[in-house]
């Protein structure tokens, strides 16, 4: 799960959720995205359960002008991962 707040005024913020094969965002085609948040606004957030290990990227763009601080939260669920030997 993932979670972005925006702290400017007029914020549209988006979450993207990329796939583990994306080499560089800017270039990657759409399906290479796992997940997206898909309302508008200041608040988004997201949910995602992977079917494989891998790191997948997790991209927060902003839809409208400004800039300001922004508060992030990604929680984890699920059993942790057995200890490499």
């Amino acid at each position: 799960n993932a979670s972005v707040q925006a702290e400017w005024a007029g914020a549209n913020v988006g979450l993207v959720l990329w796939k583990p094969a994306t080499i560089h965002i800017a270039k990657s085609p759409p399906t290479l995205i796992a997940a997206e948040s898909v309302k508008t606004g200041a608040a988004q957030s997201l949910s995602f359960t992977a079917p494989g290990r891998g790191w997948y990227y997790l991209e927060v763009k902003a839809a409208s002008p400004g800039f300001a601080p922004y508060a992030l939260s990604i929680t984890k669920t699920g059993s942790p991962a057995a200890p490499r030997r």
